[in-house]
């Protein structure tokens, strides 16, 4: 009887610490990667998007003012 209550204080413990951490690694992980990769994702196309923008509109105006004075 002393030994089978000493035995569930230890193992149920045990047990809740390991699942609630890995439960809370495994979602702050899995919200970290999915908030860093759409932070990266949306930044990154913005500032593709906004760069290629920005060099098409400067790399086509000499060209059109080319035209224009040709």
């Amino acid at each position: 009887m002393t030994t089978l209550p000493h035995h569930h204080i230890i193992a149920l413990p045990h047990y809740h610490i390991t699942t609630l951490a890995h439960y809370h690694i495994t979602a702050l992980a899995h919200y970290h990667i999915t908030a860093l990769a759409h932070y990266h994702i949306t930044a990154l196309a913005h500032y593709h998007i906004t760069a290629l923008a920005h060099y098409h509109i400067r790399s086509n105006q000499p060209y059109e003012h080319r035209l224009f004075n040709l």
